[in-house]
């Protein structure tokens, strides 16, 4: 009888230990806690270069008139560029990017000689994104046209007319008289009278040369 209980008791224990452990649980998988946590990815933007080599031209036309009448050495001025830039098929810079520049010399025309004159530096390109680049470009100049003949005919309508009157007022001794003054009144018109001014129309278009190559960021 004891034996029996000694048996069953025995039992009782071997089943109520297997069913307190369970199965043991190994994890071998330690992939996911030796795994960098990846935050979320940040869309870069890849920007590339082209560099405009010197010689490449840039057409473009003024925002405004520019004259030697109204315009001094110093005087800022503007340009929209009238068409696309490309290099290798890409564009570098687009129809309506900005060049500025300044007025670097203007001289009025004299009464008695010396021609108008006009020149233009060209010193930034912005880009219709906003982007300004310092240019380096050949300068652009205009020179006026002369205008001795206008003046000789003026000196010469000048003398006829005093010639025609001093004859009409005493013969051809009052038309050598006459032709005299008149050409005086001439010379004086002519004293008295700038040459032509010169400049750029508003509208007009340039070709500006680069003179040094120009690298350009594109997006």
């Amino acid at each position: 009888m004891f034996k029996k209980f000694l048996l069953t008791f025995s039992l009782l224990i071997l089943l109520f230990g297997t069913a307190c452990s369970g199965p043991s649980v190994t994890n071998s998988d330690t992939s996911l806690s030796d795994r960098p946590l990846s935050g979320p990815k940040r869309d870069v933007e890849k920007k590339s270069e082209e560099t405009l080599a010197a010689g490449t031209v840039i057409r473009a036309s003024f925002q405004h008139a520019l004259s030697t009448e109204n315009n001094v050495a110093g005087d800022p001025f503007t340009m929209k560029v009238v068409d696309d830039v490309k290099v290798n098929d890409k564009v570098v810079i687009p129809i309506g990017s900005t060049i500025k520049g300044i007025v670097a010399d203007s001289v009025r025309s004299g009464r008695v000689k010396g021609r108008a004159y006009m020149s233009l530096r060209f010193t930034e390109l912005v880009l219709p994104n906003g982007r300004s680049y310092p240019i380096q470009a050949a300068s652009v100049s205009h020179t006026a046209s002369g205008t001795k003949k206008k003046d000789g005919m003026i000196i010469g309508g000048g003398a006829g007319l005093g010639a025609a009157i001093g004859a009409i007022a005493g013969g051809g001794k009052g038309a050598a008289i006459g032709a005299a003054s008149g050409a005086g009144a001439g010379t004086g018109v002519v004293l008295a009278t700038r040459g032509k001014e010169t400049g750029f129309l508003s509208g007009s278009t340039l070709n500006i040369k680069l003179a040094q190559p120009l690298a350009v960021t594109l997006s």
